[in-house]
């Protein structure tokens, strides 16, 4: 008899990666279980397409992960952190997303040719809204730049969005919108 919990072709979920959700989801995030939570999610999707997707150890303190971010009204919002390897980086990495995440296959975001530009390459601990309901929509491109300059953030990228998407239904039970 096979254990529920464990990874089959109803569940994507390994045990491994179901006692990272529950230890992250346990209390305010921590570098360690943030970073239990991403190598074992990177495990299971790496496993699906027989690659190894590494996961630094985070290097941001508690306060820093707790810390909230802010909408456009200067209205607090819970972030959190996604870790973007440099394999979803590189000039391929829509493509790979693509084969981690079979089901964007069918929005055209990660079969090329892309028809979008990233702003920017950053790899490795990203902080996001973590709001699965976009609290800055409906907001105008200057208020967002005012934001950003503010608070120091940049734009989200297509492959940040659809990481921390993807944590959001393994956190909360919802993609973001």
């Amino acid at each position: 008899m096979r254990n529920e919990r464990s990874e089959t072709a109803e569940s994507p979920y390994s045990d491994a990666l179901l006692q990272a959700i529950e230890n992250y989801k346990s209390g305010p995030p921590t570098p360690n279980n943030v970073t239990a939570y991403w190598k074992a999610k990177m495990e299971s999707e790496g496993r699906k397409v027989r690659r190894d997707i590494t996961v630094n150890q985070c290097t941001w303190t508690e306060q820093e992960l707790q810390e909230p971010m802010y909408d456009v009204n200067r209205n607090p919002v819970e972030g959190m952190l996604v870790f973007v390897g440099k394999k979803f980086v590189r000039e391929d990495g829509y493509s790979f997303l693509g084969k981690i995440f079979p089901r964007l296959q069918t929005s055209g975001c990660v079969i090329p040719p892309y028809y979008y530009r990233d702003i920017h390459q950053t790899s490795g601990w990203v902080k996001v809204e973590a709001n699965p309901y976009s609290p800055n929509s409906n907001t105008d491109e200057e208020k967002i730049a005012q934001l950003s300059e503010e608070r120091g953030y940049q734009g989200q990228r297509l492959i940040t969005y659809i990481l921390a998407s993807y944590a959001s239904k393994d956190l909360t039970g919802e993609y973001f919108d």
